[in-house]
């Protein structure tokens, strides 16, 4: 009744130095999705990192290859998300296939085109509640800026 998913986007190597510690600490798990083009690139995970990244706590997930936005061209969505789709695969880190669309921006063409890759669940960034199994491919998040906890209610 009182739970939480944990996700961070992009996939920033300040996630494995200041955030991964901590949910250790905690014994927390995280959904952490990244673009694949952009790792081993200053200032994002390294393959190495999320290789040794605990399996069972993290699930390294898609959110595109470049992080481009899903309202572009088909050709470009499909060339996307499915190069993601395949180096996370490549990697066995594709399992639950699960996505989060860059900037939050959807997209029917990236829904079709997830649905058609078999993928459960995708997550946008607008706040709310998953009402309907019709949502699968746009579940909200409330997303967390720099701004103090104590707006969110903390």
């Amino acid at each position: 009744k009182k739970s939480v998913l944990l996700s961070f986007d992009d996939g920033y190597d300040d996630f494995a130095k200041n955030a991964m510690p901590i949910l250790n600490e905690m014994g927390f798990k995280a959904t952490v999705f990244i673009s694949t083009g952009l790792m081993d690139n200053p200032g994002y995970l390294s393959w190495q990192e999320i290789t040794e990244a605990t399996p069972s706590a993290y699930l390294f997930a898609n959110h595109t290859w470049s992080h481009k936005n899903m309202q572009t061209s088909k050709e470009k969505i499909a060339f996307e998300i499915s190069t993601a789709d395949s180096q996370l695969t490549e990697r066995g880190l594709n399992s639950p296939k699960v996505f989060s669309y860059p900037y939050g921006l959807i997209s029917d063409y990236a829904q079709a085109f997830l649905e058609s890759l078999e993928y459960p669940l995708a997550f946008g960034t607008k706040p709310g509640s998953a009402l309907c199994k019709k949502q699968r491919l746009e579940l909200p998040r409330v997303r967390i800026g720099n701004t103090s906890l104590g707006f969110y209610g903390f």
